[in-house]
């Protein structure tokens, strides 16, 4: 059985990576996909159930496929601009 607890966790966990991996702030990632800081770090902490809508916005922010953020695989980065 899936554990959405642990799902979200685990992809708060790459969705954090992904934005380290870059040097983007919670701000910056935030400034990006149009959520508030809180919410991505709600994201990252695993805290928030977030709708695909949201998934498929942070997919095109890191420049993934949708599956990958649950498959943890990682393609080209894409530069946020900065503020």
């Amino acid at each position: 059985m899936h554990d959405p607890i642990q799902i979200r966790e685990k992809l708060g966990q790459l969705i954090r990576r992904l934005r380290e991996q870059r040097g983007w702030s919670q701000e910056e990632l935030a400034n990006a996909t149009g959520f508030g800081r809180s919410f991505t770090s709600a994201i990252e902490r695993g805290t928030k159930d977030i709708r695909i809508s949201t998934l498929v916005r942070l997919a095109n922010i890191f420049d993934l496929h949708l599956r990958q953020l649950f498959q943890g695989e990682r393609r080209a980065s894409r530069r946020i601009p900065p503020s």
